[in-house]
């Protein structure tokens, strides 16, 4: 039996007019995780408490979440975090100097990735939360000077990526079990990470991080590392992009984009072009969350 509960914390403000349909971006990732199968079994037994860190600050306390593991070692039965899911945002990571809650948020996630006490607590994260999860490894992040990303696109998954393709095979009911080697996702960014420093393909603690697809504008589509690691902490497994997005909530925004002309209408009727050719992956993705999180 599961039981225990998903910490998602709240990286924007509802984006008008679409909250009234969609929700948050904390709503967004519980229906991904719900899709996904995270109540398929036990639904009475996994909780989502929600932290708005944009707002209010508000973060799980790193004290308790020990206290937890700690008093969980021996005994599977009482509840426990089970996760963390990091929301994306219309921030931009890199000014994390200048917003508190940002600076706040990337140290709370530094101790979850490097104190072995949290290893058994993953972190899943899309977008900014990606994003935040690279400046907490050690890597920048900044706009990309190719501009836009946006809308259903194709990602190579990357074939060095041993532990996370490893990860891939041992899925069951998953169309990315097979050495598949795309997955399609709704982008919407500006900011990139960048390596300046090697340090994903470093020899350091931190080599046990790999960049799980590419795309000709953005390097890092995602990172990977297994849970349960010694000497080091949380798992992860992030994406520069959203699968949390429906390709219609997808395709809203680039409307908006449009019409507050942020991108030419070549770069908009492709975007439209592709959301109605390409098939969203966004709820096998998601499967990949719960499957992480859960297994």
């Amino acid at each position: 039996m599961v039981k225990g509960y998903i910490c998602v914390i709240v990286c924007d403000t509802p984006i008008e007019p679409f909250c009234q349909e969609y929700g948050d971006f904390g709503d967004q990732g519980i229906e991904l995780l719900k899709n996904g199968g995270i109540l398929t079994n036990d639904v009475d037994e996994i909780e989502f408490k929600k932290y708005n860190v944009i707002e209010n600050q508000e973060l799980p306390d790193l004290e308790i979440l020990k206290n937890e593991i700690l008093n969980n070692k021996n005994d599977n039965s009482d509840s426990k975090c089970l996760g963390i899911y990091i929301t994306g945002s219309r921030s931009d990571s890199y000014k994390f100097k200048e917003f508190d809650w940002i600076n706040k948020l990337i140290e709370f996630t530094k101790i979850l990735i490097h104190d072995e006490i949290y290893n058994s607590i993953p972190i899943v994260a899309v977008c900014f939360g990606h994003q935040i999860v690279s400046i907490a490894l050690g890597l920048n992040t900044k706009p990309n000077e190719l501009g836009w990303e946006l809308g259903l696109t194709n990602i190579e998954i990357n074939k060095d990526s041993k532990k996370f393709n490893q990860f891939l095979s041992s899925l069951k009911d998953s169309k990315f079990n097979n050495n598949h080697p795309t997955f399609t996702i709704m982008e919407c960014h500006q900011d990139i990470a960048i390596d300046e420093n090697s340090i994903i393909s470093s020899s350091t603690s931190e080599s046990n991080v790999e960049n799980i697809g590419s795309t000709e504008i953005c390097k890092f589509q995602g990172f990977f590392k297994p849970k349960n690691l010694k000497n080091t902490g949380s798992g992860l497994l992030s994406f520069q992009g959203h699968p949390e997005f429906t390709t219609k909530y997808g395709q809203n925004l680039a409307n908006q984009r449009h019409e507050n002309q942020k991108i030419s209408d070549e770069f908009y009727e492709n975007v439209c072009d592709r959301n109605s050719k390409l098939e969203n992956d966004g709820n096998e993705l998601g499967k990949l969350f719960v499957n992480f999180i859960l297994n």
